[in-house]
């Protein structure tokens, strides 16, 4: 029972971490890193209304950058190619979950197989 309870903690004390994150991360533009690594998928937490930085500062170009809406699966925001140190910012402003597929070759337009999922919440109060 007392590992049931401490693992609850730990669970209550990340999401209240993240949520002083967003509330931090609420009052200046958030950035997404485009990942070269190893790392397929990854997730991130913004706010609505939130302007996201969507950033390559890896030494190659990223490919085929779709943003879809995971409910209805409507693409917002298609872009064929980001260069290395360039970015493209987005706004938010609905709530929900989003992928960002993104490519890192210039010929893979079938299948992206890296994304990230960007939950999207309400603002927090003040």
């Amino acid at each position: 029972m007392s590992i049931a309870l401490n693992g609850l903690k730990k669970s209550w004390m990340i999401f209240a971490l993240s949520l002083l994150l967003v509330r931090i991360a609420a009052a200046e533009v958030q950035t997404i890193v485009f990942d070269h690594g190893e790392t397929k998928i990854s997730q991130m937490l913004v706010t609505r209304g939130s302007e996201v930085n969507l950033k390559n500062d890896n030494p190659n170009a990223v490919y085929n950058i779709s943003l879809i809406n995971d409910k209805s699966g409507k693409r917002l925001v298609t872009v064929a190619e980001i260069s290395a140190g360039s970015s493209v910012k987005v706004e938010f402003s609905k709530e929900g979950i989003y992928r960002l597929y993104y490519s890192l070759q210039p010929d893979d337009t079938q299948s992206a197989d890296r994304y990230m999922l960007i939950k999207v919440i309400g603002a927090l109060p003040a």
